[in-house]
């Protein structure tokens, strides 16, 4: 018997033994043949991802080549200029945030995302982007005053969220937040999202969740006439239209796009009533570009209020009439107006000079009555207006520095806003309160980004800016 269990144990040692030498064997022809087969298959060749997608470039920027080469001597492509020669010419904007922001997390909605979106407003395009949520007003028509949300900060996404139109602030000191409905959705060449407080260096507060650069197109590059109108009907007695018109001639070029809405809404006095349009002319030529831009909007919406839901009566307006309105007198209405113009000088090859200013005007008038639409304790007329001056000239140098390439972006930003609104029980009455306010924002700043490898980027950069506020 215990010859028996020797013989086993023996054999179990034998196989054990077998397996300490047959594993690396096995394991070692595994690596050959994987080897074989590797130096079999094709080469796997890497590319980068589309820089328009992830850095906030322009694709007159971009290069055919993996590599990125230093700046030569040829001259620099300008802002609102086409290129020379044959080449088709490419509709820029002369915006600060070009070359994107080095270790940003930045997104870009180009016109043809926007033109084959499903989404009606744009609001709902920028939506689509990730750490983008919506803050509707009463389910509001059209998108109007939705506010936009950038890392969710919730009621305070409007001032945490910094709006901008070709580079310029539409954040005011009303804190009424951005409504992108006034913005014609034919009329946006690109939407530039950055993600965090990196744009902070370059256009300051209220950056701290994001930045929304909105780039108008301009027409210029275009054929000598271009126009395209559309209308439609919906329900609710739903009825929008919208035109756009480019024309080309020479170093000149002018282009507009309008759109309206009208609509009885969802809910009882949820109607609207909306015009906007924005018309630019263009000056372009080798050296030098130039552009005005006017803008305007109005818009005059119902305010329903909300419905009450409580379980302890039994009251539960959502399933009852929840097309009803709380408030079915209130209203609020706006009319808007901008002119801004500017021009880019080539002063030395790489080295341009851009000056722009504006002017924008936001009127406001709302009524707050309930259910009676007599003057009361409980009703409020409120009539405000906003007149915000700006200029902000900067300069760019893109050339090498000691065989890498550089692109230097400094600049002075003045923004002077006042703000008035007057407060009564009604309309024609004496106000109750009255708000004076006024504020003046002086900045400059400095950006400097280097190349080091084609693929690695190292920026630097500050601000320094002083705001005074009297009331």
């Amino acid at each position: 018997m215990s010859a028996i269990f020797a013989t086993a144990a023996q054999r179990r040692r034998t196989c054990l033994l077998a397996t300490t030498f047959l594993v690396p064997a096995l394991f070692s022809a595994s690596a050959a043949k994987a080897q074989q087969l590797a130096q079999a298959l094709p080469p796997i060749e890497i590319t980068s991802p589309d820089e328009n997608r992830t850095r906030a470039k322009p694709k007159i920027e971009q290069e055919q080549g993996s590599r990125r080469v230093a700046p030569s001597a040829t001259p620099t492509r300008r802002p609102n200029a086409a290129p020379s020669g044959s080449a088709a010419a490419t509709n820029v904007t002369a915006v600060r945030q070009f070359s994107g922001i080095v270790g940003a997390s930045t997104s870009v909605i180009t016109a043809d995302d926007i033109a084959h979106s499903p989404a009606q407003t744009v609001q709902e395009i920028i939506a689509q982007t990730p750490g983008v949520q919506l803050t509707s007003l009463y389910g509001g028509v059209n998108g109007v005053k939705t506010s936009v949300d950038i890392r969710g900060f919730g009621a305070f996404a409007t001032s945490n969220t910094l709006v901008l139109i070709n580079g310029r602030r539409l954040n005011d000191i009303d804190m009424a937040g951005v409504d992108f409905s006034t913005i014609p959705r034919d009329s946006i060449e690109r939407i530039e999202i950055t993600r965090g407080n990196s744009g902070a260096v370059l256009y300051g507060d209220n950056a701290v969740g994001g930045v929304i650069n909105i780039v108008l197109k301009n027409g210029v590059g275009g054929p000598p006439v271009k126009m395209r109108a559309e209308a439609g009907v919906g329900s609710f007695n739903s009825r929008m239209a919208s035109v756009s018109a480019a024309t080309n001639y020479g170093p000149w070029s002018t282009s507009f796009y309008g759109n309206g809405i009208k609509s009885d809404g969802y809910r009882v006095n949820n109607a609207l009533d909306q015009r906007n349009g924005v018309g630019n002319l263009n000056y372009t030529t080798p050296g030098l570009s130039a552009f005005v831009t006017l803008s305007g909007d109005d818009q005059k919406l119902g305010f329903p209020g909300g419905r009450l839901v409580d379980p302890s009566i039994g009251l539960d307006e959502l399933a009852t009439n929840r097309r009803g309105a709380a408030t079915p007198l209130d209203y609020g209405n706006q009319q808007g107006a901008s002119v801004t113009a500017g021009f880019t000088k080539t002063l030395m090859n790489g080295v341009d000079l851009i000056i722009d200013g504006g002017v924008r005007d936001k009127k406001q008038q709302s009524g707050f009555f309930g259910t009676t639409p007599l003057p009361s304790f409980a009703s409020t007329y409120v009539d405000a207006s906003l007149l915000t001056w700006s200029i902000t000239p900067r300069l760019s140098i893109k050339d090498a520095m000691f065989g890498v390439p550089s692109s230097i972006l400094t600049g002075i930003d003045y923004y002077d806003a006042t703000f008035q609104q007057n407060r009564g029980a009604f309309k024609g009455f004496a106000p109750w309160h009255i708000y004076d306010l006024s504020q003046q924002t002086l900045a400059g700043y400095w950006q400097h980004t280097i190349g080091l490898l084609p693929t690695t980027d190292v920026s630097y950069g500050a601000r320094i800016q002083n705001t005074r506020l009297s009331a």
